[in-house]
């Protein structure tokens, strides 16, 4: 029954690829990432110390919280933004792996491919965290906002391209 299925409807030889790596990735994350390393700590570090590096640039007075692992960001001396694992992009790096993987193409494209898109999302995140700095250092009723909405956006907005790019320009078919 599903070996007909599938045959039948590429799309739903998609979106079973899509939900159960997106459900596998859950069980990863939750059960092995999570608990048993500090991949979520390593990135929230890296992000926040290259958005203090970024903003000093700028011309503004960073300091970070103390401690092994910093994930708030001190701006002219006020609480800044506070990175949480959410907000990491992991997730989303996840995500895009998973839906670019569920179509077929060159191997060797999708070696530079993905890593490639994984830093693109990753270096949105940078500038949407010291984008968020800003906001909430200079127009902090707009954080909220800006935070839920126009990153948010932006953010996706990115994901999309980098997909409609893999779909039209390196990739153009489903896997048979």
């Amino acid at each position: 029954m599903l070996n007909t299925l599938f045959r039948k409807s590429e799309l739903s030889r998609f979106l079973f690829f899509v939900v159960g790596g997106y459900f596998i990735w859950l069980l990863l994350y939750e059960l092995v990432i999570l608990p048993f390393t500090k991949i979520d700590e390593y990135l929230i570090h890296f992000l926040v110390q290259l958005s203090a590096k970024i903003l000093c640039f700028f011309g503004n007075v960073i300091t970070l919280n103390e401690g092994s692992f910093s994930h708030t960001i001190v701006m002219d001396g006020k609480y800044s933004v506070f990175v949480s694992p959410n907000c990491d992009a992991l997730s989303v790096v996840a995500v895009f792996i998973i839906v670019t993987l569920s179509f077929s193409g060159r191997k060797k494209a999708l070696l530079y491919f993905i890593p490639f898109g994984a830093m693109v999302i990753e270096t949105i995140n940078l500038l949407r965290i010291v984008g968020l700095s800003l906001i909430h250092r200079f127009y902090p009723g707009w954080l909220k906002f800006n935070h839920d909405y126009t990153f948010t956006i932006v953010v996706y907005a990115v994901v999309i391209l980098l997909w409609w790019w893999w779909f039209q320009k390196i990739n153009v078919k489903l896997k048979p």
